[in-house]
């Protein structure tokens, strides 16, 4: 298949006078850039899904795809652009009224094993950032001014324990003035989720039940 264009994770500028990503809490750091394209090894489970005939190859983009396997995938995809054609996937949904969302996505992974991620083709998920982050900034950018959920936010995560492993690692975006010190992943999710009333300004609790 046709290398995949590299998205830049919070790049887009769809709000504040067109400046900004929506919801994009980068805590004072930059956007950053990778490939969505699956490596260290998950590329061969994802294109088994598929039944594609050379599964590493096919899913990491350095073997074309048939059209008929290109069919496949289309028709796997949450963030297709379908209009509900033959052969096409079904047609996604961006319209959440209802429901507060929010992302946690790994700017950088901790690697102290001297590991050349760069030169491997971040072949090491332990110690390389891998395709969720420029995955997530695919689907997430199709939230733009017209149809923010009643909360969003995607935040940057700094120093991930693995290449998702955002519960170690660090959240600066969070509500950086409620903290004297940056809340960790794992406490930026459990505050997102039930509130905290101990901190000034108080975090809001996101779970709500609305029936």
């Amino acid at each position: 298949m046709p290398q995949s264009q590299w998205p830049v994770v919070c790049g887009l500028q769809n709000c504040n006078n067109n400046t900004t990503q929506c919801g994009c809490q980068l805590g004072g750091g930059s956007t950053w850039t990778l490939s969505p394209e699956y490596v260290a090894g998950p590329q061969n489970q994802v294109s088994q899904w598929t039944n594609t005939v050379i599964p590493s190859a096919t899913c990491a983009g350095t073997t074309a795809t048939t059209s008929t396997e290109n069919t496949a995938w289309l028709n796997q995809s949450i963030v297709d652009q379908s209009t509900g054609q033959t052969g096409q996937g079904a047609v996604p949904n961006f319209a959440y009224g209802s429901t507060g969302m929010s992302a946690y996505l790994c700017r950088s992974v901790v690697n102290n094993s001297g590991y050349n991620c760069a030169q491997n083709n971040n072949g090491n998920s332990q110690y390389c950032p891998n395709n969720s982050s420029p995955q997530g900034q695919i689907f997430y950018a199709n939230f733009g001014a017209d149809n923010l959920p009643p909360h969003y936010a995607v935040y940057a995560v700094d120093n991930c324990v693995t290449a998702e492993g955002v519960e170690q690692g660090t959240v600066p975006g969070f509500y950086p003035n409620s903290f004297s010190n940056t809340p960790t992943g794992f406490d930026a999710v459990v505050y997102d989720m039930v509130g905290n009333t101990s901190v000034t300004p108080n975090i809001p609790a996101q779970c709500i039940r609305r029936h």
